[in-house]
Parts: structure tokens; C-alpha cells; sequence
């Protein structure tokens, strides 16, 4: 998360899964993976966080799930958001500690 250096800010992120439905051709947030806000920390300098989630597969037979992530970021001064925005993940960073397999990162997931 970029910080702006300003002194009174702090960070937060929300993380949540989505589903991606074929039926409407939309990403809709999945029931139980989302992590509500979490502070991250003063807005001074830029701020990496992260969450994990546990997805129960589909049962044998049924689609798969197409899933990805989402991310709310908020800079908040004296509990005021003074600046919001949503990203959703993209594929391809670099230097990703934690990947499995290392060095990898994907936009979206398949799980069947």
C-alpha cells in the first residue's frame, strides 16, 4: 500500500475472496473470507499485509471455483477516510516472499 508521508495518517486494507459466477458473468465476494479493515500502519511510507483464508473445494462433481482477490485501501486521519480505492489482485510481482511456487503469483485460482 503506497504511503503519501503524511504524518497524521494511518493505513488500513480489507481483504476479501471473490467467486466468480457464470451465471451473471460477475465477481461476487464469497461468504466468510474477508478479513474487515486492519491497520497496517502509519502513512509516512509504503506498507505491504497480506491474509489467509481457507476455501473448502467444491464437492466432486460440481464446477470448479474460479476464485481472486480484492482489496480495499483507506487512509484515515482522526478516524476520518480521507482517501479510499479497490484493487483486484494482478499477476506478476516480483520479489512475492511466500509464493508457492516460489516467484510465482496469478490473478485468479482455480479450485476444483
Amino acid at each position: 500500500m503506497p504511503g503519501d508521508g503524511e504524518k497524521g495518517e494511518v493505513m488500513l486494507m480489507r481483504f476479501q475472496v471473490q467467486l466468480f459466477d457464470a451465471a451473471d458473468a460477475r465477481w461476487h465476494n464469497l461468504d466468510g473470507a474477508d478479513s474487515g479493515f486492519v491497520e497496517v500502519g502509519s502513512a509516512r511510507k509504503a506498507r505491504q499485509s497480506g491474509n489467509t483464508f481457507t476455501i473448502t473445494p467444491p464437492r466432486p462433481g460440481a464446477a470448479p471455483y474460479l476464485l481472486r482477490g480484492a482489496v480495499s485501501f483507506e487512509w484515515r486521519e482522526a478516524g476520518e477516510v480521507v482517501r479510499h480505492t479497490r484493487r483486484a489482485t494482478t499477476a506478476a510481482h516480483p520479489n512475492t516472499a511466500g509464493s508457492d511456487p516460489a516467484g510465482f503469483t496469478s490473478a485468479t485460482c482455480t479450485i476444483t
